[in-house]
């Protein structure tokens, strides 16, 4: 569904937070949908964490989702380091019999927490 980045500034002990919100409008579903949000690292190419939301099934009136988040504390985070908020969903396109699907609001932000010398 889409991605959002940030640089890591400094070697050391970071907070990393991301958050995302859905927008529905009248989408309808025959069963139960999966929204995951995966922390990478692209410098490493590795999952720093993986965070799944069910989204129930049936029709959905327009809505926007609650702050769906997630967070880890990376305390090997070096200089200049690429991480990437990815959004995926198990939601094909287009949704079962019309409304959309999408994200309004997307954020990922990094916390230095202490600075190795």
């Amino acid at each position: 569904m889409g991605t959002i980045d940030v640089q890591i500034t400094g070697t050391g002990l970071w907070l990393i937070l991301g958050a995302v919100r859905i927008k529905q409008d009248s989408p309808t579903f025959a069963g139960d949908r999966i929204v995951t949000l995966r922390l990478r690292n692209v410098t490493s190419v590795s999952t720093l964490k993986d965070v799944d939301y069910i989204i129930p099934a049936g029709t959905t009136a327009d809505a926007v989702s609650p702050q769906l988040s997630l967070f880890v504390t990376d305390s090997t985070a070096a200089l200049n380091e690429h991480l990437q908020l990815q959004i995926f969903s198990d939601i094909g396109t287009p949704v079962n019999s019309g409304g959309t699907f999408q994200i309004t609001e997307a954020d990922l932000v990094a916390i230095p927490l202490r600075f190795s010398p």
